[in-house]
């Protein structure tokens, strides 16, 4: 329901990636995704998997778009409906997703063995080209999978 009034509003949501804690990409304190080079966006610090190494940590899809590029060191990117490219960044991981797939916001794609295959313990969810978004706002916090974990509005 709030979908379609966001959209009326050009707002767009972006879901959170995995269960755990949002926070702006700038704290991950990677010394890399955190700098903002490869994009803005956030990170989510799972909540599980983490501390017990049986435990898989799912991904799941953080907004609605087609799987555009697949990598082994880098995760996957998606492209959403209105032309902004987002990456997923893990290490690793068994996908459900092909390339070409459509993903919707929430869906699971991609189960990771261990926390090894977390960027400096968080999973990134960038967004490739900031130059087209006029505002981006992170829901810090602890999030649900698919939960909102941010908003950001795109230039027409």
């Amino acid at each position: 329901m709030f979908r379609n009034f966001d959209d009326m509003l050009g707002v767009r949501i972006l879901a959170a990636a995995a269960d755990g804690k949002v926070i702006p990409i700038g704290e991950l304190g990677d010394g890399v995704y955190s700098k903002r080079g490869a994009g803005d966006g956030y990170a989510v610090i799972p909540s599980s998997g983490i501390l017990r190494a049986e435990r898989e940590i799912i991904l799941y899809s953080p907004a609605d778009g087609v799987v555009s590029e697949i990598s082994d060191r880098d995760g996957i990117s998606l492209r959403t409906g209105d032309g902004i490219t987002l990456s997923v960044v893990f290490r690793g991981g068994t996908l459900s997703a092909e390339l070409g797939a459509r993903l919707s916001a929430g869906e699971p794609f991609c189960r990771l063995p261990r926390a090894g295959a977390l960027i400096n313990g968080g999973v990134p969810v960038l967004i490739n080209d900031p130059g087209r978004i006029t505002e981006l706002h992170i829901k810090s916090g602890r999030r649900r999978h698919g939960s909102a974990a941010a908003y950001y509005r795109v230039s027409e």
